[in-house]
């Protein structure tokens, strides 16, 4: 336990120094770089360094299960929420990712000015149907952009063993997209809770299920997807806790 109590203050204490002092080196490159795209290339450099600080000090591994089906196809990715790692290995793991996100986390002083400048989608949850519109069009103007659009429709970390239940928002757009859905699902939670404290060693697992044609019922098609990544998540969690140490 003392262990683990350490490698949570080791993690937590040099995210926040090198991630505030890394904040105020992109300034420049946000003020030098006309280019958005290559302002992204500079954020990526820091979300590797932050999936190998945390493998590092927490001692984990992650693992990928099953491939992007048709890496030219744009897909709405749909996954479920544990922990502060999943939006950051998604992004890495799949091209040209722009994520939803709650509108606070861009009140944060300066991160959330770059988290705008990254790109991603931010949405006020209490004014919904507002907000509704508001994802729409930016998330076309993203998939015009020839961008996969990243969606965690829980609405926040969920605890392991509690099944995935979408708040709203996926049957929207998966309507209104018309792209696939790609599910993925993870078992961060096994290792890490939502407030970032270290569980225990082991093997993170990423699985990416079979994508969803565009054109079905919005309705039936997520209740299908939540059965299924609930199934899937219950697995992985399992499998998780059997191996942690």
């Amino acid at each position: 336990m003392k262990l683990l109590t350490f490698r949570t203050y080791l993690f937590s204490g040099l995210l926040f120094i090198t991630s505030v002092i890394t904040l105020f080196l992109f300034i420049p490159a946000h003020l030098l770089m006309r280019s958005q795209s290559r302002r992204r290339q500079v954020y990526l450099i820091w979300f590797r360094y932050f999936c190998w600080l945390y493998r590092m000090t927490l001692s984990v591994k992650v693992v990928w299960r099953g491939a992007i089906p048709d890496p030219s196809q744009q897909y709405l990715i749909v996954s479920n929420h544990q922990t502060i790692l999943e939006p950051v290995e998604i992004t890495l793991h799949f091209p040209n990712v722009v994520a939803v996100m709650k509108e606070e986390l861009t009140r944060v002083p300066l991160w959330g000015w770059h988290a705008k400048d990254f790109g991603i989608i931010a949405i006020r949850r209490e004014r919904r149907i507002e907000s509704m519109r508001t994802l729409l069009r930016l998330a076309k103007i993203a998939r015009d952009q020839q961008k996969n659009l990243l969606i965690f429709p829980e609405g926040t970390r969920i605890d392991p063993g509690v099944p995935v239940a979408f708040r709203g928002g996926l049957p929207f757009m998966y309507k209104n997209l018309g792209l696939p859905i790609l599910p993925v699902v993870t078992n961060t939670g096994i290792f890490m809770s939502p407030r970032a404290k270290a569980l225990g060693r082991g093997t993170i697992v990423y699985e990416v299920l079979e994508p969803i044609p565009p054109g079905g019922d919005p309705a039936a098609v997520c209740a299908e997807l939540e059965a299924a990544m609930t199934t899937c998540k219950a697995r992985l969690e399992a499998e998780g806790l059997a191996t942690r140490r």
